[in-house]
């Protein structure tokens, strides 16, 4: 593993996946869609957060078959 890397155990749940594409929003891209999720998807599902797992986020531009513009939210939840 290179120098500065870790390993984190990441505990088993259900993953929202949110595309987000950042040539169509301006400012804070990542904080509009949380704040997205949040305020619009959440409260319509039968999940809320799974405080014990990370949110993460996936870019595009690591990944050479993606557009560079190209970002994943996945967020964990359970059901209520």
């Amino acid at each position: 593993m290179p120098d500065g890397f870790g390993v984190e155990i990441i505990p088993a749940t259900t993953w929202a996946v949110f595309p987000v594409d950042r040539a169509s929003e301006e400012g804070d891209v990542l904080g509009h869609a949380y704040d997205k999720i949040v305020s619009e998807w959440l409260p319509l599902s039968n999940y809320v957060r799974n405080e014990a797992a990370p949110r993460l986020e996936i870019y595009g531009d690591i990944f050479p078959e993606v557009p560079d513009n190209y970002l994943e939210v996945w967020a964990p939840f359970i059901k209520k």
